[in-house]
């Protein structure tokens, strides 16, 4: 077995240090949670995954897309194993579970395969009744369950029956999501031009790390389906939870009047103590993954120079699926207070990293909401301003950043006009927003494997483009 088998704290601060007698109004500090990758030997077993999939039947599904589907979860059918469970709940105007748990066993893939074919195309589309139909499917277990719990949400279109406003189906989701007494995430699957982004959008961000698939073919069914299932297959821990406490400082006084002002994140956060202690829920992690969380803090002089000034305590509590136990580690963020202003003090270029991608983040969030309105040349002039700013950004040349950049361009190549802002453009920036405040891969094709990619998505896709092609 891989001896990595713990999650992995790591902390950067802007500058390594600051001279000791100025107050420091603004500073930016990382935290960083990363998951090593881990590969369980012959002895091991990798955890066994419950699935439910809420397939969208309605008419507008009929031929080439229904047909697509079909091959899709049949190879998921496929590439399942013993210790995997999966569920079919089929939707039009009502929804009904066409399958529930079964355990993919020879005798139960073939069951699978009959539920399947019983999926055609009819009717209205309740979407809201589908997905909760599949959140009663996990929340329905006993105690025989597996540890990681997914429900992948698929339409085509926008619900026009049952609950149909955006903010209504997201609250229904969230209240439900809620009520499930073990971790569940959910990943939405959004194929074409008629489907809603921004709704998909936030019903995968009601999960906590749960993204949305734009897929804008049908070749892109398969590809996005294998992309996450590659992830589930590699869930390395949940429930993980983040306690960040203003520091110490210097240990000369009961009260370092180090300040917290902010802490950029999607996840949940709540105030524990204003300024001084926050909790924030991340949810789970795949192998290989990690969570960056932006903080800016302030802090006051301190009457002599020191090597080490506490800026934060950071405590990460999660459970471990690896080990099936609740883990615990604990870091801080340090840096010097030197006599004289430091020459040449080491400047973090994560951070820019991280400032860049919650740069692009919002830039995506807020082009999207002009576009909405019809202002899509300055939606555009929106995106071009942040792929300037980040490309003469201290980080410009890594990964990340450059990564970052690709993205922007591809976002705006599909805005145009205002046709091709509806059918794609808006789709793109509610799934590219969400994949950078995540830091999860949302790929629906071979080539968009960059940002956030892992092994086990990667490997995963490429077996599934394999036999795909040999049909």
């Amino acid at each position: 077995m891989s001896s990595n088998t713990s999650l992995i704290f790591q902390s950067e601060p802007e500058f390594s240090a600051t001279v000791y007698n100025k107050n420091v109004e603004s500073f930016m500090c990382v935290a960083t949670i990363q998951a090593p990758e881990y590969i369980p030997d012959e002895s091991q077993k990798r955890a066994g995954i419950d699935v439910v999939a809420v397939l969208d039947r309605s008419g507008s599904m009929a031929g080439g897309k229904m047909e697509m589907l079909h091959q899709t979860v049949k190879l998921m059918i496929d590439n399942l194993k013993e210790i995997d469970r999966l569920s079919i709940v089929s939707y039009d105007d009502k929804s009904e579970i066409v399958l529930p748990l079964t355990k993919m066993t020879s005798d139960g893939k073939t069951r699978a395969n009959t539920a399947l074919a019983t999926v055609t195309a009819r009717g209205g589309t309740d979407l809201t009744a589908g997905v909760i139909k599949g959140f009663d499917v996990i929340d329905s277990r006993g105690s025989d369950k597996n540890d990681v719990a997914s429900v992948l949400l698929m339409t085509d279109g926008l619900a026009n029956q049952g609950i149909t406003g955006v903010d209504s189906i997201v609250a229904a989701t969230t209240e439900r999501l809620k009520k499930i007494k073990a971790p569940t995430s959910l990943y939405t699957f959004g194929f074409g031009a008629d489907h809603d982004g921004t709704l998909l959008s936030k019903m995968a961000q009601a999960s906590g790390t749960g993204t949305y698939y734009f897929m804008k073919s049908v070749d892109s069914i398969p590809q996005a389906f294998a992309d996450c299932l590659g992830g589930l297959l590699s869930v390395f821990a949940q429930n993980i939870s983040l306690t960040i406490t203003s520091g110490h400082g210097d240990n000369q006084s009961s009260d370092s009047k180090i300040k917290i002002n902010s802490i950029t994140t999607s996840f949940t956060k709540t105030t524990v103590q204003e300024g001084k202690k926050y909790s924030i829920e991340v949810g789970d992690i795949f192998s290989e993954e990690q969570r960056d969380i932006l903080i800016d803090i302030s802090f006051p002089a301190i009457q002599k120079p020191t090597e080490q000034y506490e800026l934060l305590d950071v405590q990460v509590k999660y459970f471990s699926v690896v080990t099936s136990q609740t883990q615990t580690i604990k870091g801080s963020i340090l840096i010097e207070r030197t006599q004289d202003e430091p020459n040449n003090p080491k400047i973090s270029l994560k951070v820019d990293e991280q400032r860049n991608r919650v740069k692009t983040a919002k830039a995506m969030e807020d082009a999207q909401k002009l576009g909405d309105t019809g202002k899509i040349e300055e939606a555009r002039g929106l995106l071009e301003n942040c792929k300037i700013s980040i490309s003469q950004s201290r980080s410009a040349a890594a990964p990340t950043s450059s990564g970052l950049v690709a993205d922007l361009d591809l976002c705006a190549q599909q805005m145009r006009n205002k046709n091709e802002y509806e059918a794609f453009g808006s789709k793109n920036l509610s799934s590219h927003a969400r994949q950078h405040w995540v830091q999860r891969g949302a790929a629906s094709s071979e080539t968009e494997q960059a940002n956030y990619s892992t092994k086990s998505k990667a490997a995963n896709m490429s077996s599934w483009m394999g036999k795909m092609s040999g049909k």
